[in-house]
C-alpha cells in the first residue's frame, strides 16, 4: 500500500534524480564549450583536456557525448599536424 508520505518520498527521489541528470548535462556543454574556445585559440591541448573532462561525465545526452568524442579526435589530428610542423621547421634549421 502507497501512504502519501512514500508518494512524497518517491517524488521527491525522482526530482533529484533529474536535477542530478540536467546538471550533469550542463557540465558537459560548459566542458565541450571551453574545449571549442581553446580549439578556436588554437589550444589543441586544453581543449582536448576538457572535452575529456566533459567525456567523463556519462552524461545521457548521445549526440553530446558523439560531439565531444568528435571534437577531441579533431583537435587531436590539429595537434598532431601542429608537431609534425614544428619538427619539421626544427630539423631543415
Amino acid at each position: 500500500m502507497c501512504t502519501d508520505l512514500t508518494l512524497t518520498l518517491l517524488i521527491s527521489y525522482e526530482t533529484i534524480f533529474l536535477h542530478w541528470i540536467y546538471l550533469l548535462l550542463a557540465r558537459a556543454e560548459a566542458y565541450k564549450e571551453d574545449g571549442n574556445i581553446q580549439y578556436k585559440k588554437r589550444q589543441f591541448k586544453t581543449a582536448i583536456k576538457n572535452y575529456t573532462e566533459g567525456i567523463k561525465i556519462k552524461c545521457e545526452d548521445s549526440k553530446l557525448n558523439a560531439i565531444l568524442y568528435t571534437n577531441r579526435a579533431t583537435s587531436h589530428s590539429y595537434l598532431g599536424k601542429q608537431e609534425m610542423g614544428s619538427s619539421l621547421k626544427t630539423n631543415m634549421i
